[in-house]
C-alpha cells in the first residue's frame, strides 16, 4: 500500500490508491477475492475537527495525521474476523469464502473517555461471490466520538479556588475531570441508546463552596461541546433569596453550552444556571463589576399598531389574509433585550388550544424558541425564529399572526385565550408580556 500521511495544510487531497489490476486471474475453487489495491481512506474533514472554534482555541494543530496506523478489519456475517491489518500493511488482494462481509477502517480502539484522541471510523458492507472479485474504493473516515472543551472566563478565574473541578461523564462510565487550567479537549465514546452527558461543577468560588450539575442531551458523534463558565453580576438585590452568588461581590456562576458539529455550525446555546441571590447579601462599595443600572438592561416589548391600545383582542380581526387566516390585523411585536436573549418561552393558556389539540400541529402549550426541541419544525412552519435566530440576540421580531386564527375553530366566541411571552436575558433578568384574545369585542 502507498504511504498516506495527511497534513492540515493539504487535507483536501484524497488518497490515490494503486491502479486496478488489469491482469486479474480468477481464484480457483469456490473462493472469491476482495481487491484492495485501490483502497483509500479519506479523512479530509479532519481539518474542520481539529481547528473547530479556532477563534478561541489557539491549540489548533498543524501536526500531520498518519493514517498508516489506522486499522483495516474484515469481518464475516457472524462477526468473526476474516482479516486484520494496519492500513500500511493491508494486502492488495484478500481471498475470502463466499458470503456477506463488512470492511471497517478506524484510527484506534476507542475508549469511553480520552484526552486529545479523536476517533475516526468508516465501514462498508460487501459480498464475495465464488470465482468473482469485489473492488473497494475510497472510504471517508469521519469523527465518531464527541469532543468536550471546558472554558472559564477571565473574570471568574479571579475567584476560583484551587479545588475547583468540572467532571464530565458520558455513556457507560466514560469520565474526565477538568481543572481551570486544562486546555485539552476530552473525547467521549458514542454508544447507541446513550445520548446524555452529565457536567458537574464543584469547588470553592471566592470562599464559598459550589456544587451543581447539568445534564446535556442529544449527544451525537462529530459534536464538539464547548462549555464556558462565566461570572456575572446579580441583577436581584433582594436579600432573602437564595442561589449561587457571593454575598460580598455579587458574583454569579453561570455556564453557556455551545454545541458545534463537524463543519463548525452552531446548533444551540443555552443558559444552564439562572442568576440568583444567596441569603445574607450585603452591599460592597468595592464590587469590581457592579450591576448595570436599570434602564440599560430593561427588556422591552414594542407592540405593533394593530395591538394598540386594547388589552383584549378580537381574534376574528387577525390573520395574514389567507383562507385559513382571513383577518387583516397583524399580531406581532419587537422584543428588545440589551442583555442578550438566553430564553424566550411561550405559554398558551386556553380552554381550546390544549396540549392535545396543539399536538396535532406539532406544538405544545409551552415551548422555548431558543431550545425548541421536537417542536422546531412546527415552529418554523408558523414563522417563528428558533435557536440562534433568537439566542444571543438583542432584538427579535415575534409574530403569532398565523396562530391566532386557530382560536376561531373553538366555536365559542366567549372563551379567552392568553399567550404569555417570557424573555430571560443572559444575566438572569426576566420580563413577560401577555396577549389575550377572544371572539367578540
Amino acid at each position: 500500500m502507498n504511504t498516506k500521511i495527511f497534513s492540515t495544510l493539504a487535507l483536501g487531497a484524497a488518497l490515490t490508491g494503486l491502479c486496478a489490476c488489469d491482469n486479474w486471474v480468477a481464484p480457483t475453487g469456490t473462493d472469491g477475492e476482495l481487491d484492495m489495491k485501490a483502497l483509500s481512506v479519506d479523512v479530509s474533514e479532519i481539518e474542520k475537527v481539529i481547528t473547530i472554534n479556532a477563534g478561541t482555541d489557539v491549540r489548533s494543530r498543524a501536526a500531520e495525521y498518519n493514517v498508516n496506523d489506522f486499522t483495516v478489519k474484515i469481518s464475516d456475517g457472524g462477526g468473526a474476523v476474516a482479516g486484520q491489518w494496519t492500513y500500511e500493511t493491508t494486502p492488495e488482494v484478500a481471498t475470502l469464502k463466499p458470503g456477506a462481509y463488512k470492511l471497517e477502517v478506524y484510527s484506534h480502539e476507542v475508549q469511553p473517555a480520552e484526552w486529545e484522541k479523536p476517533y475516526f471510523y468508516a465501514s462498508k458492507d460487501f459480498t464475495i461471490i465464488s470465482g468473482a472479485i469485489e473492488r473497494i474504493g475510497t472510504l471517508t473516515a469521519k469523527l465518531a466520538n464527541s469532543a468536550v472543551s471546558i472554558r472559564f472566563d477571565e473574570k471568574l478565574m479571579r475567584y476560583l479556588g484551587e479545588d475547583v473541578t468540572v467532571e464530565v461523564k458520558a455513556n457507560d462510565g466514560g469520565t474526565l475531570v477538568y481543572t481551570p487550567t486544562e486546555t485539552r479537549k476530552g473525547y467521549f465514546r458514542i454508544i447507541d441508546g446513550s445520548t446524555t452527558m452529565v457536567v458537574t461543577f464543584s469547588g470553592t468560588v471566592n470562599g464559598y463552596s459550589e456544587n451543581f450539575t447539568k445534564t446535556l442531551t442529544d449527544l451525537e458523534a462529530g459534536q464538539h461541546r464547548i462549555i464556558t463558565f462565566k461570572a456575572g453580576t446579580n441583577p436581584n438585590q433582594t436579600p432573602d433569596e437564595t442561589g449561587t452568588i457571593d454575598p460580598s461581590t455579587g458574583i454569579v456562576i453561570d455556564a453557556s453550552v455551545t454545541d458545534e458539529d463537524v463543519d463548525g455550525s452552531i446548533t444551540f446555546e443555552e443558559e444552564i444556571l439562572d442568576a440568583g441571590d444567596r441569603e445574607g447579601k450585603e452591599d460592597n462599595p468595592e464590587e469590581p463589576n457592579p450591576p448595570t443600572p436599570p434602564g440599560d438592561t430593561d427588556i422591552e416589548f414594542v407592540l405593533c399598531d394593530d395591538l394598540l391600545p386594547e388589552d383584549v383582542y378580537n381574534y376574528n380581526e387577525f390573520g395574514d389574509g389567507s383562507e385559513l387566516a382571513p383577518g387583516t390585523k397583524q399580531a406581532k411585536m419587537t422584543i428588545n433585550c440589551p442583555g442578550k436573549i438566553a430564553g424566550l418561552t411561550v405559554d398558551i393558556k386556553s380552554p381550546y388550544l390544549t396540549d392535545e389539540f396543539l399536538g396535532g400541529v406539532g406544538l405544545s402549550t409551552h415551548f422555548d424558541l431558543t431550545d425548541p426541541k421536537e417542536f422546531e419544525s412546527a415552529l418554523k412552519g408558523f414563522g417563528f425564529p428558533v435557536k440562534n435566530e433568537v439566542a444571543g440576540k438583542t432584538t427579535v421580531d415575534f409574530n403569532i399572526t398565523t396562530l391566532v386564527p386557530l382560536l376561531s375553530l373553538s366555536g365559542d366566541d366567549t372563551l379567552e385565550h392568553t399567550f404569555v411571552i417570557t424573555v430571560t436575558d443572559e444575566s438572569g433578568t426576566k420580563s413577560e408580556k401577555s396577549l389575550t384574545f377572544t371572539g367578540h369585542d
